[in-house]
């Protein structure tokens, strides 16, 4: 199967600016996650026209990728294709450009995701051993025994498998991470605690505790060790470094987990609890902030906050409520989907909605969220609506799944226990809510614009059609007023090189960006600091105000026009202070392309000379 992604990975790979700017690559259940050198190199355009990308976006540190539940056999086939990318690797030019915010749901979404999978799979085996203890299996038979250790071996163990990712996250040995783990759960250390065997480490207590199925202190500890092992690598002579780093790193680490990191996290990790418990005891604040919000948050990439909070509630209480409020928000997407499907007349509208709602109620809603809810808007807040509604009803209902599970048809047997009927009814009511809503008010063929950012196919060039309906020739003008130079003259490589696309740059001198076709706006980068338009008769044109001004966050640049929008050639879309990113120490040379170059035989472009908005720039061919 992975051969029918081929072409689909080598897009995404040549749009994301080749295997030279990745620092390393990742996946979750939906999502390819790339943490990039220069994210400002990065074709988006290109990106969201490619076959079978859903969206793209930047979010906690990482650039992301939407692909649906296929995004597994697109990353095979882009590591298979790419030997040379690294998986989990640190680079420090790129961490010190992100906020502290933005680090930690990296760093959350690295450490957890390899797990994830595993963590439901033996969430729905304890389920289902549930179920048929029910139904009359005994407890006591070898059957029930062996598969309840397959069922429970992930959360008794879980400090090893979290050790494992930390480590691969952070930089640290992974062996000698996964060998911390099994000091802090060492027989002699349980029996103590069992005991209640007073120890002390050099005359110092220890406090005794059992760290099986905790999250929190395994994390810090291999974060710390990772610290130490650079220090050690330093001082400690390369002919003993082999043997003599592990030596002196489980000596330091042990103790200093046991009298320090496990104490002071578990404490954080019982106030977390604590703090979570007193929002879950008020049922309709906490039904209607996770059921109406929760989708919002998978949208920006944030939800990976709360699965330290799941999993930290099931190593306390051995089950987890939040991802009960949790699953009604998600069957809301997929019935908002289901909604459009129902009403919908139009035949690609209808295939994409049925798809997108089948996805869902498995529990992987992007499809819903970015190629139908969001994308008509309506029907995206009806799902907000009965998910908060049905996420209310899921907290009165007080179930708890165990091994935070992602919620959806399949997973259904995590959740059996006390109030697993009324949670049913609150998944139930969430996606015929959503259903409902969106047929009668959500949705109406008539009113549907296409938006040509979001629908792949719609927005894919056919070189043939283009070639048979416009001008042989085709020109775009100056967007600035300033010195038009060469291409290869930018003192940026990929911009030079013609990567992106051919094109020529200009040296403005004053503050005005003007279109430089009739067409339509097609990008506006989130920083403000790239344009790209579609005119009329096929030409696909970008223009970077300045290199490197992604860093300014969209700083001194004060954007006209949005997405969707229909421009004239000359109308003013952009005021920029050049002056002011100047003085900030970024180049203002703004290289001006053609994404879709391919497309012609030739492109000519000027003589370097001063260029105004009323002057051509190139001639396509």
């Amino acid at each position: 199967m992975a051969k029918d992604f081929s072409k689909m990975s080598s897009d995404i790979m040549k749009y994301i600016g080749g295997v030279d700017n990745v620092i390393d690559i990742a996946h979750c259940a939906t999502r390819l996650r790339f943490r990039l050198k220069n994210s400002d190199i990065v074709n988006r355009a290109m990106l969201e026209q490619t076959e079978g990308v859903i969206k793209t976006l930047e979010s906690g540190g990482q650039f992301q990728i939407v692909i649906g539940n296929k995004v597994s056999l697109v990353y095979e086939e882009i590591l298979k294709n790419n030997k040379n990318l690294t998986l989990g690797q640190e680079d420090k030019d790129s961490e010190k450009n992100k906020n502290v915010f933005d680090a930690f749901i990296a760093t959350v979404a690295a450490i957890f995701t390899p797990v994830l999978m595993v963590m439901c799979g033996s969430g729905v085996l304890k389920g289902i051993l549930a179920i048929a203890v029910s139904a009359g299996m005994s407890t006591d038979s070898g059957t029930y025994i062996v598969l309840y250790a397959a069922a429970d071996a992930f959360f008794v163990f879980m400090p090893f498998l979290l050790a494992f990712s930390s480590a691969k996250r952070f930089g640290a040995n992974q062996f000698l991470a996964v060998t911390l783990a099994g000091s802090l759960v060492y027989p002699n250390i349980i029996t103590a605690i069992n005991n209640e065997v007073a120890l002390t480490f050099l005359g110092i207590p220890l406090v005794l505790l059992n760290y099986h199925s905790t999250v929190l202190p395994i994390i810090v500890a291999v974060f710390v060790l990772s610290k130490l092992e650079k220090m050690l690598k330093r001082i400690i002579p390369e002919a003993v470094y082999s043997f003599m780093m592990p030596c002196i790193a489980l000596a330091v680490m042990t103790p200093l987990s046991l009298l320090v990191i496990g104490p002071v996290l578990t404490t954080v990790a019982n106030g977390l609890a604590t703090a979570y418990e007193m929002i879950a005891d008020i049922p309709i604040l906490a039904g209607i902030i996770v059921g109406a919000f929760w989708e919002v948050l998978v949208i920006f990439g944030v939800h990976w906050t709360f699965v330290p909070i799941m999993l930290n509630n099931v190593s306390l209480y051995g089950a987890d409520t939040l991802s009960s409020l949790v699953a009604p928000a998600i069957f809301s997407q997929a019935g908002a989907a289901l909604g459009v499907f129902l009403k919908t007349k139009k035949q690609d509208v209808k295939s994409l909605a049925g798809s997108a709602a089948l996805s869902g109620v498995f529990g992987i809603t992007e499809p819903a969220i970015y190629g139908v809810t969001l994308k008509y808007k309506k029907p995206f807040y009806a799902a907000m609506l009965s998910g908060a509604v049905g996420a209310v009803i899921a907290a009165f209902s007080k179930a708890a799944g165990i091994g935070a599970p992602i919620p959806g048809l399949l997973t259904l047997p995590c959740w059996v226990g006390n109030g697993f009927i009324m949670f049913l009814v609150a998944c139930l009511v969430a996606f015929v809510g959503a259903t409902v809503l969106t047929y009668l008010i959500g949705y109406k063929d008539e009113n549907i614009v296409d938006d040509s950012s979001t629908n792949a196919e719609e927005t894919m060039i056919n070189k043939k059609e283009l070639n048979e309906s416009i001008q042989t020739e085709k020109t775009i003008y100056s967007p600035l007023r300033g010195k038009m130079i060469p291409l290869n003259e930018v003192a940026d490589e990929v911009f030079s090189s013609g990567a992106l696309g051919q094109g020529v740059a200009v040296i403005p001198e004053n503050s005005e960006v003007y279109a430089p076709v009739d067409g339509e706006v097609v990008l506006v980068a989130d920083t403000k600091h790239a344009l790209a338009f579609k005119s009329e008769n096929g030409i696909e044109v970008m223009i970077h105000m300045g290199l490197d001004t992604v860093k300014l966050d969209g700083k001194y640049f004060d954007i006209k026009v949005k997405v969707g929008e229909k421009v004239k050639k000359g109308n003013c879309i952009a005021k920029v202070d050049f002056e002011k990113i100047k003085e900030a120490g970024y180049p203002v040379v703004t290289p001006v392309l053609i994404l879709n170059s391919d497309d012609f035989t030739e492109i000519q472009a000027e003589s370097p000379k001063f260029v105004t908005e009323k002057d051509k720039l190139l001639t396509c061919k």
